[in-house]
């Protein structure tokens, strides 16, 4: 890994955490490296290890945005964001991207605002976020937690890939009842039938 100076960073940005303390991310450059790719390094610091890391892509811009992306993730999934503790600018929307799948208020959803039909692209207006969280269309997932619930009962209980898969049904099934309770907030139910859930 090449030597990183702080004072290289290109993107820095400050986030507060309670008790007066920060958290600082640094993002690097993307850089060629030797297999025709570019590597975009960051660091975080003030939680978890401080570690150097990095994102690679196909060229600088997807290798940045990966960068942006894995930073977002890991502050939106710290034990410090989780608790109420991790802010920027005094709000909970720490202005970084977030992919589907992630729920950074996920226990908002009584004020979520619903932005399309049931049977499209989940888009949900979040009160806390400057950004719509995007997901899956519900039937889409609905679909795919039963194929992979089907999966996940043909492999041995103990297994390793049980407990793994079994882990992700857990996340998209937490995922799942969230977007119906946007939708039957908005007075929309969802396009498919839960009667067996």
């Amino acid at each position: 890994m090449p030597e990183l100076d702080i004072a290289d960073a290109i993107v820095t940005r400050r986030f507060d955490l309670k008790d007066d303390r920060h958290v600082d991310i640094f993002i690097w450059a993307p850089s060629l490296n030797g297999a025709d790719t570019y590597d975009c390094h960051y660091r975080i610091s003030g939680i978890g290890r401080g570690s150097t890391l990095f994102a690679r892509g196909l060229d600088g811009v997807q290798a940045l945005h990966l960068a942006l992306m894995a930073v977002g993730h890991r502050l939106y999934a710290s034990a410090e964001y989780q608790a109420g503790h991790l802010t920027y600018l005094g709000r909970r929307d720490l202005c970084l991207p977030h992919g589907p799948g992630e729920r950074p208020v996920f226990n908002d959803h009584e004020k979520a605002d619903l932005l399309c039909e049931p049977g499209d692209i989940c888009v949900l207006a979040m009160p806390d976020l400057r950004f719509p969280f995007i997901a899956l269309p519900g039937e889409q997932a609905y679909r795919l937690i039963e194929n992979l619930t089907r999966i996940a009962d043909q492999i041995p209980v103990n297994a390793l890939a049980r407990k793994r898969l079994s882990n992700l049904l857990d996340g998209m099934n937490a995922y799942q009842r969230y977007y119906e309770a946007v939708c039957r907030n908005a007075g929309m139910p969802p396009a498919y039938d839960t009667a067996d859930r």
